[in-house]
């Protein structure tokens, strides 16, 4: 994948106005701040619900204070979708304008499939993709209005490569990244707009520790503070991509995304084809990166010389 690059020395948001759901800890925290402290007005969300709130909000907003910044915590639950819309709605009138969202607020919820229930389920829907489809929904419609703006939605490494016990979060999480690409290719007709997702692994109050993963992956290693750089990009207006995926972690930054293999055909395919070709169908060498699904529709024989390579292949 090919990006035309501009210039991104000092990537500023003076005179911007952010929102960021899920603010008062943790990687929302991390955000708010970043984006504060390199010049936008921030609206950060707080969860009402929540008992610790109270105390994270008081020791964040004293430390914007300290530190002069623009930044400023409302109570909203991503769950009601009056109240996520009205964050987006309310910022608008009150700052005039929102340049950017980011859709940072979750929860998680451990247990395998077959212990799970249709609350679990429903619950990691509402806050993750059911809340980031209705704040986009008000920041879109002003977006398109602006012809500009960025949005960067959260998705998870367990909903695009999957985990033991996360059944709910990462179908989510998955739904969150197909809600991603589809909203980016809506919109890819305003080219001020850019719709992305970052997938982030950090220490927060709701990961736990990563040395049971991996021995030398400590608290330092794994902070928040080495994920911001990849948001600070996506958020900026100097971002090109649009509809992927930056895994971000450790200080290492990656494109993340979905793919087919080269595959193997007949015009003749049976069952017994697809079990004795099993290992050239699954073959990762030389993969297919597809930048939308009506890609795939390229690469599907239209004719029966198409599969000439196959059979040469099997013939040998």
């Amino acid at each position: 994948m090919t990006i035309t690059s501009r210039p991104a020395t000092g990537l500023r948001f003076d005179g911007q106005i952010a929102v960021i759901t899920g603010a008062t800890s943790g990687l929302g925290r991390g955000y708010a701040l970043e984006l504060a402290r390199r010049g936008a007005t921030v609206v950060g969300t707080s969860h009402r619900r929540n008992a610790a709130v109270p105390d994270e909000v008081a020791v964040l907003t004293a430390q914007a204070s300290a530190e002069g910044l623009d930044l400023h915590i409302v109570p909203a639950d991503m769950t009601v979708e009056a109240e996520a819309t009205a964050l987006v709605l309310d910022t608008i009138s009150g700052y005039g304008r929102v340049d950017i969202l980011v859709n940072n607020a979750g929860a998680a919820w451990v247990a395998p499939i077959q212990e799970g229930s249709t609350e679990q389920l429903r619950a990691m829907l509402d806050v993750h993709l059911m809340g980031t489809f209705w704040t986009m929904l008000p920041a879109l419609a002003h977006m398109r209005q602006r012809g500009m703006g960025r949005i960067v939605n959260t998705v998870s490494g367990v909903g695009l490569f999957g985990r033991a016990g996360t059944f709910a979060y990462a179908a989510a999480k998955g739904a969150v990244q197909a809600l991603n690409r589809c909203a980016a290719l809506d919109n890819a007709d305003v080219d001020g707009i850019r719709i992305n997702a970052i997938t982030p692994i950090a220490v927060t109050p709701m990961s736990g520790e990563f040395q049971t993963i991996h021995p030398e992956l400590d608290a330092d290693r794994m902070s928040v503070t080495r994920v911001l750089p990849a948001l600070v990009y996506l958020a900026h207006e100097s971002c090109r991509l649009n509809g992927q995926v930056l895994h971000a972690a450790g200080g290492r930054v990656a494109l993340a995304g979905t793919f087919v293999t080269r595959g193997w055909g007949s015009d003749t395919l049976t069952a017994e084809d697809v079990a004795r070709h099993i290992d050239q169908i699954c073959d990762l060498t030389d993969v297919l990166v597809l930048q939308g699904a009506l890609e795939q529709y390229d690469y599907i024989p239209k004719r029966p010389a198409d599969f000439a390579a196959w059979s040469a292949a099997s013939a040998r």
